[in-house]
């Protein structure tokens, strides 16, 4: 158990300070610590492939992640609902609107809550659908809530950066405060 938290450590610290190759690499021994066909080396992988634009393989090892995690009995998991909320990032990219629905959904029943405001992954995944659509209606409400109290997740820098973005591309008033806030 502590070299798999050693190896799943990794991953994610290496998300949080931002160094996606390091994640990458993290990934790939993943499956030489926790098995060739487990779904948890599979899934916690997603994220940085999709932050990384390897979307065609993020789906691929979503999907296999989701069978697996299925096939294992559903156990509820931080690393699962992040995973599949990069899933519904990574079908918005690609254009497939009801995929996106699909893996948010799934993402925000793992979690337990429809509140997104209390998942950061769901919330982040509706910041970039914003940026990306260029819909700015609820653009307020969703910088509010990238600013939201995630510490300690490996997703909050991201969050916060992307929550600037919006605030600066829907010309929300004072853009320096959200800037100084990311």
């Amino acid at each position: 158990a502590e070299i798999t938290d050693i190896v799943v450590s990794e991953c994610t610290d290496a998300l949080l300070v931002g160094d996606l190759p390091a994640a990458l690499a993290a990934g790939r021994r993943l499956p030489e610590t926790l098995g060739r066909g487990s779904y948890m080396a599979t899934g916690l992988q997603v994220p940085a492939l999709v932050l990384s634009g390897h979307l065609g393989a993020a789906l691929d090892h979503a999907d296999r992640m989701w069978e697996g995690w299925q096939r294992a009995g559903r156990s509820p998991s931080g690393w699962v609902v992040q995973a599949a909320a990069m899933a519904a990032l990574a079908r918005l990219v690609c254009g497939d609107q009801d995929g996106f629905t699909t893996w948010r959904t799934r993402a925000l029943e793992i979690a337990g809550t429809a509140d997104v405001g209390r998942v950061a992954a769901v919330a982040f995944v509706d910041v970039r659908a914003a940026l990306r659509t260029g819909d700015w209606a609820e653009a307020a409400t969703l910088v509010d809530r990238a600013s939201g109290d995630f510490l300690g997740m490996w997703l909050a820098p991201y969050l916060a950066a992307a929550g600037a973005e919006l605030a600066v591309a829907a010309s929300l008033p004072d853009p320096p405060e959200w800037l100084a806030a990311a």
